[in-house]
Order: C-alpha cells, then sequence, then structure tokens
C-alpha cells in the first residue's frame, strides 16, 4: 500500500507495529519482543508473525547468533472476521469488552 501525504488521512490502513526490542542472552540467541498500538487479530496477524520471525532469524543470521523467541504485545487486539467463526475460539472464556 502507497500512502499518499495529505490525501490518504484513513487509519484503517495504518501500520501499528510501534516498536521492536531485540535482547541477547547468555546463550548467544537473540530474542525479539513486538508491540503493536492495535492489531487485526486474524486478518493480518499471521502475515505480520510470519514477517517479525522472518525478521528475527535474519538478524540472527547476519549476526552469528542463534534464534530465540519472538513475543508480540497488541495494546488493543481486534477481533476481525464473521462472529459465527470467532465463537467456538471463545468457548469457555469471559464475556469480552465491547
Amino acid at each position: 500500500m502507497v500512502h499518499t501525504a495529505g490525501k490518504d488521512n484513513s487509519y484503517i490502513g495504518f501500520p501499528c507495529l510501534s516498536h521492536i526490542s531485540l535482547q541477547l542472552d547468555r546463550d548467544r540467541r537473540v530474542h525479539a519482543a513486538a508491540l503493536y498500538r492495535s492489531h487485526f487479530m486474524f486478518e493480518r496477524a499471521y502475515g505480520n508473525y510470519l514477517g517479525l520471525g522472518r525478521l528475527l532469524a535474519y538478524i540472527a543470521q547476519q549476526a552469528e547468533l542463534a534464534c530465540g523467541s519472538l513475543t508480540v504485545v497488541a495494546g488493543h487486539a481486534r477481533l476481525d472476521g464473521p462472529i459465527t467463526q470467532l465463537r467456538p475460539l471463545l468457548t469457555g472464556t469471559g464475556r469480552l469488552a465491547a
């Protein structure tokens, strides 16, 4: 997607990844933590996680380190998609905030 300043003022397509933090542990593994301000949990999550995982693997390879864990935090998780498809995933959970 290409953003045109002054013309494209929609927030829906705005990237919500705030930052990525990297940490090197004693075993020479590099770990990553990513923070999203807002995140579509079904529509975009897999692609975003796949991209972050590939970035972590690339950084580890280039730095000649082992690849560690990836942790993703979403400040506002959006449950997108038809509710009928989400109901089985939510069975047994408490009421979600509206």
